[in-house]
């Protein structure tokens, strides 16, 4: 069942109108707008495919062209594309080819109203004569859907979050009169724009506020229901680190063929499990073969049989074979590279045969061992159109922007090997990058952070250096509260690098919050500024070779905790690598408590009330995390000291922030495999540090 938005609109008659979108073989527009299950997505035929997607989206308009006109939807009729209306207004919903009324305007049926490429649309409103009419083409049936969001954002919709309540109507005080005069033309600027996940999940109101905000990229393939998201534009990624067990597995292929396995310690080794292990012998031509014959036929019959992206990744700090032979083949990287385009080379001969029906994209990784660029030219017939390189900057921080030349100890060497592949003048690699972040990454477990500053000037500077596709991992699917904003902001960026920030969020917190407004504003900046160390304060980062994860020093009392200069326990301010410290993350917390509470107390409207109930909810996740780090670390500096009754005060303290944290449930529960916890407390990563003190200070438990 779709989800769709009820609100009280006006009651005055908007006047005749008319929706035609071409139904195709499916009869009616109503009727194609839900036959996605009829439709075979993955052939090459897309005139089902058209009408599937395009009458979908004129059922999209009709619905909410009611709420704001006040025409109730059955006397909007929806028609297929016989003859032009004979009165009143019209929107023609189609794209190239699709929908004959369009070519019959003519401004709409010269040669420079073609959108130029894959999901640019032209919307053009016309008055003449007494009516409206109004023309929505896209490029493809994609375009042609994002098309009619983009005019239901002109007419004053915002889709800022899941479900009705979150979907935020204008402030119409008469009822809406479609725009008259409108010439409009958008292009995406990056390509590939989503989320990549571990597991299947999500519902179809996650999926649609994914398609309202021009989003088409879901990593994992849905078991029950992958037509719905084809209807709503969206690709497939599939495979990850786990390519090797899948395709190469040792329980069949090593007691016959043990040389095709890596060679560790003058051994093969058959150590692969899951996306873990020894990786297998690279320049073993039979076995990258083989690997890519298992690979072909997964993609045709197989788990991933509907991908239309395929992560070609090697095992997940996997040790790599030691053979003089491998060692010739040159780089981490280079090695890599030379599997992907074995694979590349039997996905295009299986697409030859007709055995594969469809194009499917390799994305494979520069990550760890293979951040830096190759060093080795590829091969003359590389195939650059379909072999993607994903750039995961997993070590960096999140104070300073990727390209701050004031974050020397983390993230300048991650920059630099960025740009070996993007910029780089003798750069080996010239094909398309996708940006793979980490907002969500799996130690973060969901806390309510934001990256409104890091998305603002990371994704356009990763635009500029070439990046044309991007997602991040373990995306919220429920619950959001304040990832609200980071989801809402990632979108309208990913679709237009050039897209005015400070006018979005000023959009934001003015419709989001009508009667919270200020305390709001003030809530979300200190949120941001404690949340932005969190990389070194929760989950790790990178320095000169080197992983630091602050919670693992706790209980060493030979280890300095704060050993860099991105994070100390009192203000420390350095000219580089600044950022906030343990008791400013405290104390910011604090006043964003304090915020909150300002705003619960002024909201005088239901909806917003229950808004702002969520964010509430997610923040006291966040704060008591970080309260129990707190006394944690208060607790592991007093023992240090020799002050042991400090330390047990300070770790009694800790168990208050504890018990609240094994009470919360349900927000850590959203994110997926390796992302999720059992609970709050789990989730926190910090139980073993925090049982280690109660048995050395003889704490009952």
């Amino acid at each position: 069942m779709v989800i769709y938005l009820t609100l009280p609109g006006p009651t005055a008659d908007a006047g005749n109108l008319t929706i035609v979108a071409n139904p195709g073989r499916f009869g009616t527009v109503e009727k194609a707008a839900v036959a996605e299950r009829e439709v075979n997505w993955w052939d090459n035929a897309t005139a089902d495919d058209n009408a599937c997607t395009e009458c979908f989206a004129a059922t999209e308009l009709r619905h909410f062209l009611s709420a704001c006109t006040g025409k109730p939807e059955s006397e909007i009729p929806l028609s297929a594309p016989g003859q032009m209306p004979a009165s009143g207004d019209v929107v023609l919903i189609g794209s190239v080819g699709s929908n004959p009324l369009i070519e019959s305007l003519a401004p709409a049926a010269g040669k420079d109203f073609a959108p130029p490429v894959a999901e640019a649309f032209y919307i053009l409103a016309l008055h003449d004569s007494g009516r409206t009419m109004t023309v929505i083409k896209g490029s493809d049936r994609v375009a042609a859907l994002y098309g009619v969001y983009a005019y239901l954002e002109r007419l004053g919709f915002r889709f800022y979050g899941l479900g009705e309540r979150d979907t935020v109507p204008g402030s119409w005080a008469t009822p809406v009169a479609l725009p008259q005069k409108l010439d409009l033309r958008e292009r995406p600027d990056y390509l590939t724009r989503g989320f990549w996940v571990t597991d299947d999940r999500g519902d179809r109101a996650f999926f649609l506020w994914m398609a309202r905000n021009r989003l088409n990229l879901w990593g994992a393939q849905p078991r029950e229901d992958p037509a719905f998201l084809k209807k709503l534009g969206m690709k497939f990624l599939a495979g990850g680190h786990d390519t090797q067990a899948r395709c190469l597995n040792p329980k069949t292929y090593f007691q016959s063929h043990p040389e095709w396995y890596g060679l560790r310690g003058g051994k093969r080794s058959g150590k692969i499990a899951g996306g873990l292990g020894d990786n297998f012998c690279t320049s073993n031509a039979e076995a990258a073969r083989e690997l890519a014959k298992n690979l072909v036929q997964e993609c045709i019959d197989g788990e991933w049989r509907h991908a239309d992206l395929l992560n070609v990744w090697m095992l997940d700090n996997g040790k790599w074979c030691e053979c003089d032979a491998c060692k010739a083949q040159g780089s981490c990287t280079d090695r890599l590279l030379s599997v992907v385009h074995t694979v590349s080379q039997a996905i295009t001969a299986a697409r030859k045969e007709g055995r594969l029906k469809r194009n499917v994209q390799i994305v494979t990784l520069a990550y760890h061992e293979t951040l830096p660029a190759p060093a080795k030219p590829l091969p003359a017939d590389f195939d650059y159109a379909n072999c993607l390189v994903t750039y995961f900057p997993i070590e960096r921080c999140y104070v300073h922007t990727l390209a701050d030349p004031a974050c020397t100890e983390i993230n300048d060497a991650l920059r630099r090997d960025l740009q070996g592949w993007t910029t780089g003048a003798d750069r080996r690699y010239t094909g398309a990058l996708l940006i793979g972040e980490y907002y969500n990454v799996s130690s973060f477990k969901t806390l309510p952070l934001l990256f409104t500053r890091m998305m603002a000037a990371d994704i356009p500077w990763y635009y500029q250096t070439g990046a044309r596709h991007f997602h991040y991992m373990h995306v919220p699917t429920q619950l959001w509260g304040t990832w609200r904003l980071n989801q809402y902001l990632m979108g309208r960026l990913l679709w237009n690098v050039r897209a005015d920030v400070p006018e979005i969020l000023d959009e934001y917190f003015k419709r989001a919050y009508p009667t919270a407004e200020a305390p709001m504003r003030t809530f979300y900046q200190e949120l941001e500024y404690a949340a932005a160390n969190f990389k070194a304060f929760k989950h790790y980062i990178g320095v000169n070779g080197v992983r630091y994860t602050m919670r693992n020093l706790l209980t060493n009392d030979s280890a300095e905790i704060f050993p860099y200069q991105h994070l100390h326990y009192e203000p420390y301010h350095p000219a580089q690598n600044d950022g906030p410290d343990v008791v400013e993350m405290v104390d910011a917390m604090a006043r964003a408590h304090r915020a909150m509470d300002d705003a619960l107390l002024a909201c005088a409207d239901p909806t917003e009330r229950a808004r702002l109930v969520e964010d509430e909810r997610r923040f006291a996740y966040g704060e008591a995390t970080v309260k129990f780090y707190y006394h944690l670390v208060r607790t592991a500096l007093f023992h240090r000291k020799g002050n042991q009754e400090l330390a047990r005060w300070e770790l009694e303290r800790a168990e208050r922030e504890a018990t609240i944290l094994r009470g919360i449930v349900d927000l850590v529960q959203v994110s997926g495999t390796g992302a999720n916890g059992k609970d709050g407390l789990d989730a926190s990563q910090a139980m073993p540090v925090y049982e280690h003190f109660k048995k050395l200070l003889n704490v009952e438990p």
